[in-house]
């Protein structure tokens, strides 16, 4: 743990209940004893802390700070061109679809396969707005124990936890809109019309449809997640971000 992290765990913490009583005050002594340590001088392990930010004020910023990052990052995918306009998340065709893609292109062959690709995400547009509710949810129902692990870890250690916490369920939830998506987007006419022309084998696995539906939620949640986690990073380290008095409280001060 580095020494701004020590500091906002302390920050964030420190006005918690007595020791005994605080499942937190572990993280609290261990943030103290190696403050402490790398301190020249002996001076205390509290000194220049944001006193002003109490363990109410700090848990309730790291909830905001992930909700705030969370809102973003759906608005920012779940708009026109949020996938297929964007080269950090753009939904590549699957498998062998993608090198095919490529090799045809520079003849002027690819465009059933090109056609298939912008559906693909355009259908992740659509579905992504689905993920802003458990998001919500998930993150008004963090613990005590949630919000330790949140300021133990790095910048996108919340992005990680919301993760864990809603990976499966998400991809449960977006199943059925990605595959309502892909249906009226055309996409699974534009797959029939590519495995028509180029042969099913080698090109997607199982049934056609399904696993472009899979593949197509897999993508669509990374590309959520990595934006989460952007929106995360940034909100704790950048003013600019920073756009309530709670989260300048919590995080300005350090």
């Amino acid at each position: 743990m580095d020494r701004r992290h020590l500091l906002t765990a302390l920050a964030v913490l420190g006005g918690g209940s007595a020791a005994a009583a605080d499942p937190l005050s572990g993280l609290i002594g261990e943030a103290q004893k190696a403050l402490g340590q790398n301190q020249s001088g002996g001076s205390s392990a509290s000194s220049g802390l944001p006193t002003q930010v109490s363990s109410q004020d700090g848990q309730a910023g790291i909830r905001e700070a992930l909700v705030k990052g969370a809102t973003a990052a759906v608005t920012r995918v779940g708009r026109l061109d949020g996938y297929w306009g964007d080269g950090k998340i753009r939904i590549p065709l699957p498998g062998a679809m993608g090198s095919i893609q490529k090799s045809l292109k520079g003849v002027g062959l690819s465009g059933p396969l090109d056609d298939l690709h912008e559906k693909i995400n355009r259908a992740a547009e659509t579905a992504a707005p689905k993920a802003g509710s458990i998001f919500k949810r998930t993150i008004s129902s963090m613990t005590v124990e949630d919000v330790a692990g949140v300021l133990r870890g790095g910048d996108t250690a919340g992005t990680t936890y919301l993760k864990s916490k809603t990976g499966d369920q998400l991809a449960t939830l977006f199943h059925p809109p990605m595959r309502a998506a892909l249906d009226q987007s055309g996409a699974f006419t534009a797959l029939r019309s590519a495995v028509a022309r180029h042969g099913a084998e080698g090109l997607i696995g199982g049934d056609p449809a399904e696993s472009l539906t899979r593949f197509a939620v897999n993508k669509g949640l990374d590309g959520v997640f990595y934006y989460v986690g952007v929106e995360e990073a940034a909100i704790r380290h950048d003013p600019v971000k920073q756009t309530t008095s709670l989260l300048r409280k919590v995080f300005g001060s350090l």
